[in-house]
């Protein structure tokens, strides 16, 4: 992931790869080897932006560049592959004060920021990739002011589409979002080894997923809101399993429990624990079935021997039987 940083640069370090993509060459790596946009006069008195509030610069600011926040991921430089036909009629022009004082440099159709572009805001974030009518449309980076990193698609002015974000925690998401927030399919990932397969919405897990611990426990069901709910299966790493309903996190409603030793638990659960009726069952095949109250057996039951006979035992009598297993 690099290093992550929230702070200005030294103004010594004037080596770095971002200032050296804003310093002599920006021009060059804006038009690359496949654009060559026209800047006759003519063009440019057409495309150049209009409005008073946007002020032509000689060139970008050496405090603009100084102040731009480090990546929380060791950036590439930005390749412009994605172009429609029509960039090559828009000249690169800038850059520009725009307003708010964001700095701009890129092309421009009648005025509007539109094409291959970059913009650098006074907070030290900053954009480079596509755009269309004045917003970013397309594919594009975004650097933001503590570092964050999204890079996919975009749909005036939002993470929209396919996309890949970084955070400086060394998390990462790859997958669908939707008006800037996880929407859809996506895999998320943290540098401890967890990670999460599924789906979102409105930026939190939220219906199938898959979500694999640190520890090699794994969760496969149903999310709400980024909690456990509905019906899921549970796999400790230690071969234990619990197969059923969730809520809040935990082990509620209608549930079957197994242990790797061969005993085996289906009834009713609340809050992680044994609640209601219930059937235990041993590896030689007896079974008890009564009521549980908070993980232990309550009231009188049934005791059922391997062959299928029932008789009913007290709770005293009960107290006798092996159900330590929780």
């Amino acid at each position: 992931m690099g290093n992550c940083c929230d702070g200005k640069r030294s103004e010594d370090d004037n080596t770095t790869f971002l200032e050296a993509q804003l310093n002599d060459d920006t021009v060059a790596l804006l038009v690359g080897n496949d654009l060559n946009p026209v800047s006759t006069p003519e063009q440019i008195a057409l495309h150049a932006p209009k409005d008073p509030t946007v002020t032509p610069l000689t060139s970008i600011p050496r405090e603009t560049v100084l102040n731009l926040k480090s990546p929380c991921y060791p950036m590439e430089k930005f390749v412009f592959d994605q172009d429609e036909p029509d960039y090559k009629k828009y000249p690169i022009l800038g850059p520009y004060k725009m307003e708010k004082n964001h700095v701009y440099l890129g092309q421009f159709k009648e005025g509007k920021r539109h094409g291959r572009g970059r913009q650098l805001w006074e907070d030290g974030s900053f954009y480079e990739g596509y755009w269309k009518d004045d917003m970013t449309n397309g594919y594009g980076r975004l650097v933001h002011l503590n570092g964050d990193v999204y890079e996919g698609e975009w749909v005036n002015d939002h993470a929209d589409g396919q996309g890949k974000y970084y955070h400086p925690s060394g998390a990462i998401y790859e997958g669908a979002f939707k008006m800037d927030k996880q929407e859809g399919e996506g895999v998320e990932t943290w540098p401890d080894g967890v990670k999460y397969v599924g789906e979102y919405k409105e930026g939190n897990k939220h219906g199938k997923g898959t979500f694999y611990w640190g520890t090699r426990d794994v969760y496969k069901g149903q999310f709400v809101d980024n909690l456990i709910e509905g019906y899921g299966e549970y796999y400790w790493s230690d071969g234990r399993v619990y197969k059923g309903e969730w809520a809040n996190n935990r082990m509620n409603g209608k549930g079957e429990f197994f242990w790797p030793t061969g005993q085996f638990f289906k009834g009713n659960f609340f809050d992680d624990k044994k609640e209601g009726q219930g059937v235990f069952r041993w590896i030689d095949g007896k079974e008890f079935r009564g009521n549980w109250q908070n993980n232990r057996p309550v009231g009188n039951g049934t005791l059922v021997s391997k062959e299928g006979k029932a008789a009913d035992i007290s709770y005293r009598e009960i107290q006798n039987l092996d159900l330590s297993i929780d």
